[in-house]
């Protein structure tokens, strides 16, 4: 039914089905829940040859929420400053942080210039040096 031909006398009928039809939707499965540590998919660039793209950032995921048709995700930073958008299952990777993955730099000791371009740098960790 085109959107031209609703009335006001037949508005509730059109209300019924489309209330109807939103049951049948599958929902997805939660796939993370509060507290736990994920990060987010970055916008790419438009003709980049790479898969997709997550940002360095840690998010805590604070709340799960389920409408119809797909739950989303609302995060916040992990010093509590809350994010305004909402996430889908597909954009969120978890992540586990240990002493093992996350090191955090202490400074620079080298930098690697190939043709005038940084590349790569070789740095000294908090605790571990190289």
């Amino acid at each position: 039914m085109p959107p031209s031909t609703v009335t006001p006398s037949n508005i509730y009928s059109v209300w019924q089905k489309i209330n109807s039809l939103r049951g049948k939707i599958t929902q997805g499965r939660v796939k993370f829940k509060a507290c736990d540590l994920v990060r987010i998919t970055k916008e790419k660039v438009k003709f980049a040859r790479v898969g997709t793209i997550f940002s360095t950032e840690i998010f805590q995921v604070v709340k799960v929420i389920q409408p119809m048709p797909q739950l989303v995700y609302e995060l916040s930073h992990l010093q509590a400053r809350p994010i305004e958008f909402k996430y889908y299952n597909y954009e969120l990777i978890e992540v586990i942080v240990s002493a093992k993955t996350e090191y955090q730099i202490d400074k620079i000791v080298h930098t690697y210039n190939k043709n005038g371009i940084k590349t790569s740098c070789q740095v000294e960790r908090i605790g571990r040096n190289l």
